[in-house]
């Protein structure tokens, strides 16, 4: 055991290694992930527990989940999913994802935003080729569709249909391939459900998705 001046010392050597990385690891955003059944990282095999950092890309098989463990937010990543992590917010590429946070964690598909209203919710977001289903579970969403922003009361749904990024638009005019069609509102409290008109335009949560 050291004591005095040498077990001081000891003790000051371990903080400047500990904070250090502790500063490292906030600002790279690390988080933690547990995979249950076969699922991928960057399109290696993921382990049962890794570090995983903002870039990152997650994928689930037919009989697999991902849990992402981070400060104030956790996230549930469903079977067969692809999913980019970045940090204080996610893209959903395809399958299903449900988050639960206390820190505004938001989510994202190629165009359409969806976060708490204010930082603390429970929501779930469906997605396939075309359609992006969302619902509140607990607490109040805001949902930004290209400029156009629904609020979604709690124990609220949205669904929205997504045109698929191959579908380019005419270069002499009609829509965007970002246009997207509300289809229906519907749980308890879609009564509720309020939009309103961007005046300024939102940028991505990310440029980094592909």
């Amino acid at each position: 055991m050291f004591s005095g001046p040498k077990r001081v010392k000891m003790v000051c050597l371990a903080m400047a290694f500990v904070f250090p990385m502790s500063v490292m690891l906030g600002e790279t955003k690390a988080a933690m992930a547990m995979a249950s059944g076969v699922a991928a990282l960057n399109g290696a095999a993921l382990s049962q527990s890794s570090t995983i950092f903002a870039g990152d890309q997650l994928e689930t098989s037919a009989n697999s989940a991902i849990t992402i463990n981070v400060s104030g937010s956790t996230v549930l990543i469903g079977a067969n999913s692809r999913v980019h992590y970045f940090g204080d917010s996610l893209a959903l590429h395809s399958g299903t994802m449900q988050v639960n946070t206390t820190k505004g964690m938001k989510l994202q598909t190629d165009s359409v935003m969806i976060g708490p209203n204010n930082d603390v919710a429970k929501y779930r977001v469906d997605r396939s080729s075309d359609t992006v289903q969302i619902a509140a579970l607990t607490g109040e969403l805001r949902v930004d569709n290209g400029g156009q922003v629904a609020v979604v009361p709690p124990g609220g749904s949205l669904t929205l249909k997504e045109k698929d990024d191959d579908q380019i638009a005419s270069p002499v005019k009609g829509p965007g391939n970002k246009t997207f069609f509300l289809v229906a509102a519907g749980g308890v409290g879609a009564a509720a459900l309020t939009f309103y008109k961007l005046r300024d335009e939102k940028k991505p949560i990310s440029n980094q998705i592909p």
